[in-house]
């Protein structure tokens, strides 16, 4: 793991993202289960939008949380001071 993380480090953006881009897809595709929960939850949460929308949505929302992801291992964490 830290020798990807090295790797990601040095990585130009655009590469990082569509990693992140194919990662996303991937966990949509193969996490049946999470995908279910995150379909489920909408239905509660945004009753009001069709299932192609919540579809999309859910689907975005793997898209997004690869995304974030990949910038956690990318950037050293940075402590807040509050």
């Amino acid at each position: 793991m830290r020798v990807a993380i090295r790797v990601m480090r040095v990585t130009p953006v655009p590469v990082g993202r569509a990693l992140a881009a194919v990662a996303g897809t991937l966990a949509w595709a193969f996490m049946g289960a999470r995908r279910r929960t995150v379909l489920r939850n909408l239905s509660y949460t945004a009753p009001q939008r069709s299932p192609a929308q919540r579809r999309r949505l859910a689907r975005r929302t793997f898209l997004n949380m690869a995304s974030a992801a990949m910038d956690r291992l990318v950037h050293k964490a940075t402590q807040i001071v509050v």
